[in-house]
């Protein structure tokens, strides 16, 4: 264990301003309020006193054929022309967790009928289905749940991962 440095100054000025500023016989403030007051102080000089602290890291694992992602992806700012005029489209992706082997298509728009074709061409392609599907909150597969303020799966997006026997996960 390391020894205590002597307080500075200043830890001193800081220790001892509750004592000078406080009338004769008053109570000291009650521990809450001293706890509140004194933790970003306390903060600043562990870090002062210790450096940085150790970075925080967890380590995620993702094995073989256990999960895919698919998401909609805005491609206008690519800058893709056809003819001289801008060709503004979307992509919809499927992108394998473990391998990063990915699947894009060419979709008119982020709906449920471009979400179904481009999974069912995906699934095809890879030639096999993944355990869990995981998706952001696209609008294609999810409804918003007014009393929660939340989002839900579709009927119909849930009748799909049911056919291919996907586990859905939300990100």
């Amino acid at each position: 264990m390391r020894a205590r440095p002597p307080a500075s100054s200043g830890q001193r000025q800081l220790s001892s301003g509750w004592r000078r500023n406080s009338q004769a016989g008053s109570a000291p403030p009650n521990s809450a309020q001293c706890n509140d007051d004194y933790r970003p102080f306390d903060r600043l000089r562990r870090r002062a006193l210790n450096g940085p602290g150790q970075e925080v890291y967890f380590p995620q694992e993702h094995p073989p054929g256990r999960e895919a992602q698919i998401d909609f992806t805005r491609c206008n700012s690519l800058g893709v022309a056809i003819g001289g005029r801008p060709y503004r489209h979307l992509l919809f992706q499927l992108v394998l967790s473990h391998s990063g082997w990915r699947y894009a298509e060419v979709v008119a728009g982020e709906t449920f009928l471009a979400l179904q074709q481009g999974l069912q061409a995906a699934l095809w392609t890879l030639g096999g289905v993944p355990h869990v599907l995981r998706s952001d909150n696209t609008s294609a597969a999810t409804h918003e749940m007014r009393r929660s303020r939340g989002r839900a799966l579709t009927d119909s997006c849930s009748e799909l991962l049911n056919h291919y026997a996907l586990v859905p996960s939300q990100s």
